[in-house]
């Protein structure tokens, strides 16, 4: 992943470690966004070059209680199934095309998902359901 990262910006992670050294941003967050907007990253991506680049190790994020969202891999993620609310679960299918439909909704070309969909109860797991999950999965490899 790095390595398309940096094709894709033209910097190395220590030109990144440099960048966002100078930046004059102090957090995690901040210096992520900056990644995102400048050299058109998805979230995942930036993520990571900030943590590599910075060299930290999530210790003092892990600190604060946080809601957890699960990956679904082959031999590239796939599913991404997380908490969006108290009652409603965030599907994220990495499909290139699904059909049109009115629970499926199209992400940005840079998100880590193509498509979300959300779920509030166990009769929504369904065939349709079903079928773009599955459609993710082949397609994954």
């Amino acid at each position: 992943m790095l390595k398309n990262i940096e094709a894709k910006a033209g910097k190395t992670l220590p030109d990144f470690a440099k960048l966002l050294t100078k930046s004059g941003l102090t957090k995690h967050g901040e210096l992520r966004s900056m990644l995102m907007e400048k050299f058109e990253l998805g979230h995942g991506q930036a993520n990571m070059v900030v943590h590599l680049a910075l060299k930290s190790d999530g210790q003092s994020a892990a600190a604060a209680p946080k809601k957890g969202s699960l990956s679904y891999r082959r031999k590239k993620q796939f599913v991404r199934v997380g908490p969006k609310t108290k009652t409603v679960i965030d599907v994220g299918l990495a499909a290139k095309s699904l059909p049109a439909d009115s629970r499926l909704k199209e992400m940005p070309s840079a998100s880590m998902c193509r498509y979300t969909s959300r779920v509030s109860s166990a009769a929504e797991v369904d065939a349709a359901l079903r079928g773009w999950i599955k459609t993710s999965y082949d397609e994954a490899g």
